[in-house]
């Protein structure tokens, strides 16, 4: 057999057209996809079969089907092919013009994005980071695979598989509390009306505490968009769960006795693995103090001011 298709090594354009048969479902589609023959892509699985000494495909129909095994090697493929297009990306950027990238999770860009854009404002463009909003699992499976350089993201919670809370170059709590409209009231009997975001982390956790107290509840907004969930706060739709200290002067931080009590939200900015915080030190040091100080929901955006050094903070994240 050729050496290059020993059974010790995969050429990784096969593990790639298994990959893209199993996300569009036909070969025909997947040779479209990769501009290939249809020919070609029934050769490449064949060998990554003789390869792996196991059926990967298999037919269902006029259909394809993935077997048990080919779940498996899809599964390692796509963090391999993960691997393999980050070390293309970054070796063919050139140093000085590599942006730093930072990633937040919904539950926190929500009211950090506005301070965090307007303290870089006036950065040089060269010096400007890339910012990018994600779900809280997707952002952790990119920071660990190397796609982000800093993350916000819960360090008390589920993120990504191999992402860790010893990873945070700095990490705090922040009190949460049940916002509601100052003159909201909710009628006797009814269930807790929840303004939220569908899947955010703490979302869920409201929904635990409540459940966990036996309290009736319902969702009577959803919206992924914060200034959406804030005018509905405003307008009298129910509750939303959101740090205290972004209540102002026409939302308030209700403590009626039915509530339940809530646990902080345990917060981290993350640094990809192979990386140190000492080489993102000025972000660092923007990123946290936006995060941490944010403004209130009906505040102006003004530029913070930098309280600390990044120093500063690389100290913190070694008392950790």
């Amino acid at each position: 057999m050729h050496r290059r298709y020993d059974s010790t090594n995969i050429p990784i354009e096969l593990l790639r057209t298994l990959v893209t048969v199993s996300e569009l479902g036909t070969l025909t589609k997947a040779a479209d996809a990769q501009r290939l023959t249809q020919p070609a892509v029934s050769a490449q699985i064949r060998r990554l079969q003789q390869i792996v000494g196991a059926e990967l495909l298999e037919k269902s129909g006029s259909s394809l089907r993935i077997t048990a095994c080919g779940e498996m090697v899809v599964r390692y493929a796509q963090r391999i092919l993960a691997m393999n297009d980050q070390i293309l990306l970054q070796s063919r950027m050139k140093p000085d013009r590599a942006a730093t990238r930072i990633g937040l999770c919904s539950d926190v860009a929500a009211y950090a994005l506005p301070p965090l854009l307007a303290a870089l404002t006036g950065t040089e463009r060269s010096q400007q980071p890339v910012i990018e909003c994600l779900g809280t699992q997707e952002l952790g499976q990119r920071l660990a695979n190397g796609y982000v350089d800093l993350a916000v993201l819960p360090a008390g919670g589920p993120t990504a598989p191999g992402l860790v809370s010893s990873l945070a170059a700095v990490r705090w709590q922040e009190p949460l509390g049940w916002l509601c409209a100052r003159a909201f009231l909710l009628s006797p009997g009814k269930p807790i009306p929840l303004i939220g975001s569908t899947g955010s982390f703490v979302q869920k956790l409201a929904i635990a505490a409540l459940d966990q107290s036996g309290q009736l509840h319902a969702t009577a907004f959803t919206a992924t968009d914060w200034s959406a969930r804030v005018a509905a706060v405003r307008n009298g739709f129910g509750y939303l769960v959101a740090p205290t200290r972004l209540a102002d002067e026409t939302i308030k931080a209700a403590g009626e006795h039915f509530l339940p009590a809530l646990p902080p939200f345990d917060i981290g900015v993350f640094v990809r693995p192979d990386a140190s915080p000492h080489q993102f030190a000025r972000v660092l040091d923007i990123l946290v103090e936006a995060v941490r100080n944010p403004i209130a929901v009906s505040e102006p955006v003004v530029p913070p001011r930098r309280r600390e050094r990044a120093s500063a903070f690389v100290m913190e994240s070694q008392k950790l």
